[in-house]
């Protein structure tokens, strides 16, 4: 194999691994507020729920209502939160119009 193709195989790796790390993003929201929470989870998201008695929640977002977030087997009343940590992929944010990063490249 010559240095020219090594060199090309090389990058279209390492190009890869660069896309791959990028596949989620994740965000912190200081639970001040049910519309702040509302506004900032998805349904299909998953979060980690800090109570104000200090325990853990964690779950992937089944249902959103006006008093609680719901995954499979939780549910946790707004009044109740002190933090929510948010992990959502980044196919399903809506910022993303552009299809991706290898869509951007192909």
């Amino acid at each position: 194999m010559s240095v020219c193709a090594r060199f090309v195989l090389i990058l279209v790796f390492s190009l890869g691994f660069l896309g791959a790390g990028g596949c989620s993003s994740k965000k912190t929201i200081e639970a001040t507020s049910a519309e702040a929470v509302i506004a900032g989870v998805n349904k299909g998201d998953q979060v980690v729920i800090t109570t104000r008695n200090d325990s853990v929640e964690k779950f992937k977002v089944t249902k959103i209502t006006n008093k609680a977030l719901y995954g499979n087997s939780a549910r946790v009343v707004y009044e109740d939160m002190q933090k929510v940590v948010v992990t959502k992929k980044a196919d399903d944010d809506e910022d993303d119009e552009e299809g991706g990063f290898f869509s951007w490249l192909f």
